[in-house]
């Protein structure tokens, strides 16, 4: 078979870092003459990048591979990712893979499975720079920065993502124009700890520093994934509420409402921090959608452990959490803490505050009920056109709209989970 009808497809696992990873992946084989297919059937390569943040993560990413070659008896399947850095003998010695590479190995793919397998060849390269790495997103990600210095006691990941190391602005820059120039209309900026870029560039510019220079750079609308609490301050807090580019949206993670356990977590903040913050953000703008992270069950979170940190979520308006079961993680501080919290306990807990995140989800979106937002189209769906607005709100839209396309709506319901918005002619 030649090169040029080789197939390929990437399944993606975890984070927003591994999707930007998995985009420039599918752009270094599309650019030597491989063709992408969400069709894992007829692929003749399958790359699955995988996650290893939880034991539930490395069970989702098995459950895959064996899925996987269920569906493809033939194609090579490569295993890359944070499972593969923790554990590749574990990986390689599952009979459904071909090959494992290390997270270190992806920004240079093709010339790893070139050199493994001979017989896979590209009859071209393109040189075209033009990202087609982004096949199948409304909204492409660019990777600011990789690596975490913090190390929390629970946190696999600076132990399979290395430490901190930005991305110099130059490149940055370049790559936004580049997806500006192919008619995109919002950028995610990603990375494993985005506030900690520029730190080991040299004058140690800030995350900041950065925002102005892309804002300044493009009219792209930009956002941002997730920022550490200490990382925001009200200078940033400020330059993101009166920017046109800059997204009223953010993801900032809690983990846990005692300074008991941020204290056994590493997490260098305390709750009443945490607080002043949040309501310095609704303060200055209540529409302003700000999301986070929980983690329940760490060792030895007692009953007074748990009931603070539920009663400073709800002292907090948040437009959505993601609430986690704490997961052992072998090599991490965590992982040798006691007394452990039976798994009824973490249960029970972790349904309370689920409970209580669907609530705040809802009083959120009714608030936004009569409002006017700019919404970024995304995908056609049964019931309309989904989009979301530049505050993070899903929304569907009872009109004919064309995909990629900014519109202004007006939020008009929310309904049994659901958020209707109107097109504004």
């Amino acid at each position: 078979m030649k090169s040029s009808q080789q197939r390929f497809s990437v399944l993606t696992l975890g984070c927003k870092v591994n999707q930007s990873e998995s985009a420039g992946i599918s752009d270094q084989l599309q650019n030597k003459g491989f063709l992408y297919t969400e069709e894992v059937e007829s692929a003749d390569l399958i790359i699955i990048n995988t996650c290893t943040v939880t034991r539930k993560a490395d069970y989702k990413a098995r459950q895959l591979i064996r899925k996987t070659r269920t569906q493809n008896k033939t194609a090579k399947i490569i295993i890359t990712g944070c499972y593969a850095e923790r554990d590749a003998d574990e990986l390689i010695n599952l009979p459904e893979v071909n090959n494992v590479y290390k997270n270190d190995i992806k920004p240079q793919f093709f010339d790893a499975i070139h050199r493994d397998y001979p017989e896979i060849d590209g009859t071209r390269q393109t040189g075209n720079d033009t990202l087609e790495k982004f096949f199948g997103r409304t909204r492409p990600f660019i990777k600011i920065q990789d690596g975490c210095n913090q190390f929390c006691a629970y946190c696999i990941v600076p132990y399979v993502r290395g430490a901190s190391r930005s991305r110099d602005v130059d490149s940055i820059v370049h790559e936004l124009e580049l997806i500006e120039s192919l008619d995109y209309k919002e950028i995610i900026l990603t990375g494993i700890h985005i506030g900690k870029w520029g730190n080991d560039l040299e004058g140690n510019p800030s995350l900041l520093s950065l925002l102005k220079i892309l804002s300044a750079s493009t009219n792209l609308r930009i956002r941002l994934s997730s920022l550490e609490p200490q990382e925001i301050n009200e200078e940033l807090i400020d330059f993101v509420m009166q920017s046109n580019s800059l997204m009223p949206h953010f993801h900032i993670p809690l983990q846990s409402g005692s300074d008991r356990i941020l204290g056994l977590m590493g997490r260098p903040y305390k709750q009443e921090y945490f607080y002043n913050i949040i309501n310095l953000i609704r303060k200055n703008d209540p529409s302003f959608s700000i999301g986070t992270d929980v983690i329940v069950g760490f060792p030895s979170e007692n009953t007074e452990d748990f009931n603070e940190t539920k009663h400073l979520l709800e002292s907090l308006e948040f437009s959505y959490m993601h609430i986690f079961p704490y997961s052992k993680r072998p090599g991490t501080r965590s992982a040798e803490m006691k007394p452990e919290v039976d798994s009824s306990t973490i249960t029970g807990r972790a349904k309370e505050l689920r409970d209580l995140a669907a609530s705040q989800k809802a009083e959120f979106l009714k608030k936004q009920v009569g409002t006017v937002r700019q919404a970024l189209t995304l995908r056609a769906q049964k019931n309309g056109i989904q989009a979301i607005t530049d505050n993070y709100i899903q929304v569907i839209i009872n009109s004919s709209t064309p995909l990629n396309t900014l519109v202004n709506v007006r939020i008009t319901s929310y309904k049994n989970g659901i958020t209707f918005a109107e097109k504004i002619i």
